[in-house]
């Protein structure tokens, strides 16, 4: 008998050494903070209270900081063993260090308020088996408190207990005063102002300055703001506090400049305006600044924002290029030598070829046989052939959608409408809104006969009496024309058409006037422009339109 009991006990001893050998081997990783707000000496202190509270447990084997350290360094060949943060190289390093399990832990700030989350995983799965999470105010004394409920929830324990106790029970009756001027108003201020204030945790006013009433004693109060780093203080409040911080800014500030100036900028994809831009503000971390202009190649720099730091930025930019090659004639087409200007600024004598932005607008070419004008459409790394015929100035300033005639005082639409009725005709120009402009009209016969040249009857001051003012029976019945062909202009029309018609329009049609006859208002004045010819014809009739306004 007694033998049986000798060898009952040596084989409890036994089982219970192997059950303390299969005991779970846990590597505590260290905590990474997501937040960016928690210094690192606090974070390597959490850590290390961390796996004090675990191993208090008594529910696992870990294994120590100074062996995961040593086989950080030789294993993963990484500069520090704190820089071990994702999961496949923790458990990488787990199952290095031969542990059974690794225990991770993550602090994030949303909504304004800390959490601390912690993962327990299994290594021979690679999947977490248990997952703990407490909130804590961002403070050393709140995550202490945070880690102690984390290591309580990864080791199966309840954080607090209750016991039964025999005894009599119900409510105790003590004494009380109602007390005199515990509360007294206090005023709080902020630099910059706007900050929300909480006071013992809760929110006592939306932005500062403010003044709220508040019980004599100790609190704890924290004034948060935007873009800034919240400040907390516990103390005393008594009759006449006056709470008044200076709050640390949480971003940095950013300068742009380029040469040229004026080109459009971007940080982080967004348009920030053009250059120089001074002192825009940005959080800390990575950003991204790049020019955004057609005119320019794309370039930009990658940084790293510091708090509190102003970042000032170069940009060197370099000019999309294409090519022109100007060559000038004088009107009897004999090649000639002349000055060449782009945009205003002189660049060569032609004949030459030179490269020029792509987003060039005009090119004016000057001698003494004229002058040559065109609006530039410049594809990149093209070259542009321009012929430029110099003539002598008859008045004109072309523009791509509008003349303007210094001898009228006449802006006129280079362009025409599409055959319309009279009516429909004065319903298209008061209607118009062209270069800017919306007080565009038909022109009167008068403004209208401005147009012809060529044809010495109906030519402004010519024999022709049709007129806005006539009203004779002259006027009424008179017709005005030339001969179809002798014009000045293509064809032998009576009509400018390297002034006007720039389009695909009849330039040299016939186009309606806005006057009409005395006592026979359903006929109106016209000028046929390939004939010079002045006439009135019923305003059923479809025409021409080009509207006119007095010039800017």
């Amino acid at each position: 008998m007694r033998n049986a009991l000798i060898i009952l006990s040596v084989l409890a001893l036994s089982l219970a050494l192997v059950a303390q050998d299969r005991q779970t081997k846990l590597a505590v990783m260290e905590i990474e903070d997501k937040s960016g707000k928690l210094s690192t000496e606090l974070l390597e202190n959490a850590a290390e209270a961390l796996r004090t509270e675990i191993g208090a447990t008594n529910k696992f084997i870990l294994i120590s900081k100074d062996r995961q350290r040593k086989e950080m360094i030789k294993g993963q060949k990484k500069e520090s063993w704190k820089e071990c943060y994702d999961q496949s190289c923790r458990i990488e390093l787990g199952q290095a260090l031969t542990a059974d399990r690794i225990l991770t832990g993550i602090i994030t700030y949303f909504g304004k308020q800390y959490t601390l989350t912690a993962e327990l995983i299994d290594l021979a799965k690679e999947a977490t088996i248990k997952t703990a999470k407490a909130e804590f105010d961002g403070s050393e004394e709140g995550l202490a408190e945070a880690i102690k409920s984390i290591a309580a929830q990864i080791a199966g324990k309840k954080t607090g207990g209750s016991s039964f106790k025999e005894g009599k029970i119900g409510e105790q009756v003590e004494d009380w005063e109602i007390g005199q001027g515990e509360e007294t108003i206090v005023k709080f201020e902020s630099e910059p102002t706007g900050a929300t204030v909480r006071v013992d945790g809760k929110l006592l006013c939306q932005q500062t300055p403010c003044s709220k009433m508040l019980t004599q004693g100790k609190h704890e109060i924290t004034m948060e703001l935007e873009n800034y780093l919240a400040k907390t203080k516990t103390g005393g409040v008594k009759k006449g506090t006056q709470i008044s911080w200076t709050l640390e800014p949480d971003f940095g500030y950013l300068s742009v400049e380029s040469e040229p100036a004026g080109i459009e900028v971007t940080l982080d994809g967004k348009s920030i305006g053009k250059t120089p831009i001074n002192k825009v503000t940005l959080s800390p971390g990575p950003h991204q600044v790049e020019t955004k202009d057609n005119c320019y190649y794309q370039t930009g720099e990658k940084f790293t924002a510091n708090r509190g730091e102003s970042k000032n930025i170069r940009l060197e930019v370099k000019p999309k290029e294409a090519g022109i090659k100007v060559t000038a004639q004088d009107k009897d087409g004999n090649d000639i030598e002349a000055t060449v200007m782009v945009d205003g600024k002189e660049i060569g004598t032609a004949p030459g070829k030179w490269k020029v932005s792509v987003c060039a607008k005009e090119i004016v070419v000057k001698g003494a046989q004229g002058k040559y004008k065109e609006k530039l459409h410049l594809e990149e790394k093209q070259v542009q052939n321009i012929l430029s015929v110099l003539k002598q100035e008859d008045g004109y300033e072309i523009f791509d959608d509008v003349v303007v005639d210094h001898k009228t005082g006449l802006m006129w639409q280079r362009s025409n409408s599409k055959e319309l009725t009279w009516e429909a005709s004065l319903s298209y120009c008061d209607t118009l809104e062209l270069n800017g402009y919306s007080n565009w009209r038909l022109p009167s016969i008068s403004e209208l006969r401005s147009l012809i040249r060529g044809c010495s009857n109906t030519m402004t001051g010519g024999p022709c009496q049709v007129t806005d003012y006539c009203s004779s029976v002259k006027c009424l019945t008179d017709t005005c024309s030339c001969k179809a062909g002798t014009g000045s202009g293509e064809k032998g029309f009576y009509w400018q058409k390297d002034v006007w018609d720039h389009t695909a329009s009849k330039g040299y049609g016939v186009y309606w006037s806005s006057s009409t006859l005395p006592f026979f208002t359903d006929l109106a004045w016209y000028v046929a422009f390939y004939s010079g010819n002045i006439n009135r014809y019923g305003r059923e009739n479809t025409y021409y339109a080009r509207c006119v306004r007095g010039k800017p």
